[in-house]
């Protein structure tokens, strides 16, 4: 990289065919010492988009190259909370694939939106509920503005989405937290129960949320369905 780059036709922005620029690819491949060296470089831009909006920071995320998100975010201004073309961002990234640290990074910085949405309507938050990452649920409810209430395009939240795909770990993290509205609050408690008894099965999940004493299995739903019936009706299906 020194050679080339001592050569008079060297030029630190070129992109390629799909618009990525030099540091874009050192940084999505966690080279720390090369994105270094193009970061020092004199018109060095550090936040060019390629052609689907992903920056260096973005493709960095990505990989959980914790190093050379350091290197980026310390250097000079960059968009910590760039969105590409479907409103990913490296927040979301690095929660959905459990990256801790670049996480733990990220959402330090006060230019950060815990809450920001991709084009699904889906949070750092759901990504990593629905991925199974724990320990990085537990990371973004111990940020004091993280809304672990938010619903997707389709209306669901984190909670409902831990008990239908089964994740039971991510059940108990999200009922502990004070935060998260229980079915007898703003969630309608017939909906959930109905969707949970018809959803994909995982038992374990389901009984976590039955165990809530202000959780009744017996309550109706607005046309007089009970959690049993549905269930029923369900196994009858199968």
């Amino acid at each position: 990289m020194t050679a080339l780059m001592d050569k008079q036709s060297w030029e630190v922005n070129q992109r390629d065919c799909t618009g990525a620029t030099p540091l874009s690819w050192a940084a999505c491949n966690g080279h720390e010492e090369v994105v270094m060296l193009l970061l020092n470089q004199q018109n060095a831009s550090q936040d060019d988009p390629d052609e689907q909006g992903r920056t260096p920071l973005w493709h960095t995320a990505s990989g959980g190259h914790e190093g050379a998100v350091r290197l980026l975010l310390e250097h000079g201004s960059v968009d910590a909370d760039v969105q590409d073309r479907i409103g990913r961002t490296p927040p979301q990234l690095a929660a959905g694939r459990g990256h801790e640290g670049v996480l733990r990074l990220l959402v330090e910085r006060e230019d950060i939106n815990p809450n920001r949405s991709d084009n699904n309507g889906l949070t750092a938050l759901r990504l990593a509920t629905g991925f199974g990452q724990e320990e990085v649920l537990k990371i973004l409810l111990e940020q004091k503005d993280v809304d672990p209430n938010s619903r997707d395009n389709e209306g669901q939240t984190a909670l409902l989405l831990a008990a239908t795909l089964g994740r039971e770990g991510a059940v108990k993290i999200l009922l502990k937290n004070r935060k998260t509205l229980t079915p007898t609050s703003r969630m309608k408690r017939a909906k959930i129960l109905r969707l949970l008894a018809i959803a994909s099965g995982e038992e374990g999940a389901v009984k976590i949320l039955l165990e809530r004493k202000n959780i009744n299995p017996s309550s109706p739903d607005s046309k007089g369905k009970t959690q049993q019936q549905f269930a029923a009706a369900r196994e009858g299906r199968e």
